[in-house]
């Protein structure tokens, strides 16, 4: 698997990031062929992934994220697509050893 990120921060709380990845196999599987092809680039997945801080402890992040199966697969899969929203809270706790 390859992959390559890249991002930038347009202000102090937003962070915007584009993320590729590139999925292989080392060899084909020689399974049943309704499924699987006899090619080894099983995918490529693009996510492009918005993070805002609108208040220190919340993190609100969407991402979009598509995926396009390679020749691994059988030639009638279809690309797939996925749009997710996350909340992140994060809360300030020192565990007994850091005393």
């Amino acid at each position: 698997m390859s992959q390559i990120e890249g991002g930038l921060k347009p202000s102090r709380k937003t962070n915007l990031a584009l993320i590729w990845y590139h999925m292989g196999s080392f060899n084909p599987f020689a399974g049943n062929p309704a499924t699987f092809g006899r090619g080894t680039a099983r995918a490529e997945i693009s996510r492009p992934v918005s993070t805002l801080s609108p208040i220190p402890p919340g993190k609100p992040r969407w991402y979009y994220e598509s995926h396009a199966p390679g020749d691994f697969y059988a030639a009638g899969h279809a690309p797939a697509y996925e749009i997710q929203g996350q909340v992140i809270y994060s809360i300030g706790l020192t565990s007994p050893a850091q005393g």
